[in-house]
């Protein structure tokens, strides 16, 4: 006799759930993470931004093109704020991705002890309907010899 949880199907779904929870996390992690990567390379840019306008200001640039060097600053500062909001949006997600895989993991690991318990209960039962039979087993070939 084999050993089936009656509730195998739907620990298979959870571990599908959970799977799925990880791999949301992941995705909002990698999201998180691409944003941050933007917003050092854009502090990269200005702080080049900065140095050159610094360098034209020192070999006398005209007005026109330090007033185009600082709009194209503030064009970018203001692209950083938004970077900065979406970051903290994507920290946000993360934050709901993770607890709904650690709820998702757990819901998964109630299932698994509870399978786990059931299957040492089932081995302790086999276990003693193979020493039964070995007991039958003996007292019959007992008899035989007896009769013999």
């Amino acid at each position: 006799m084999t050993f089936r949880f009656s509730l195998q199907a739907v620990l298979r779904l959870r571990v599908s759930l959970e799977h799925q929870q990880e791999l949301l996390l992941q995705q909002a992690h990698q999201k998180a993470a691409a944003v941050r990567r933007e917003i050092e390379a854009l502090d990269h840019r200005l702080a080049e931004n900065t140095a050159l306008t610094r360098r034209e200001l020192e070999a006398g640039a005209h007005a026109a093109q330090l007033h185009f060097e600082m709009l194209c600053r503030s064009s970018l500062l203001e692209y950083r704020r938004k970077l900065e909001t979406e970051l903290i949006e994507c920290e946000k997600l993360c934050q709901r991705r993770s607890l709904d895989y650690q709820r998702a993991r757990q819901q998964r690991e109630v299932l698994d002890r509870l399978r786990n318990q059931r299957l040492e209960v089932y081995r302790v039962e086999e276990a003693r309907r193979q020493q039964q039979r070995l007991d039958e087993l003996f007292l019959w070939r007992r008899d035989f010899l007896r009769r013999g």
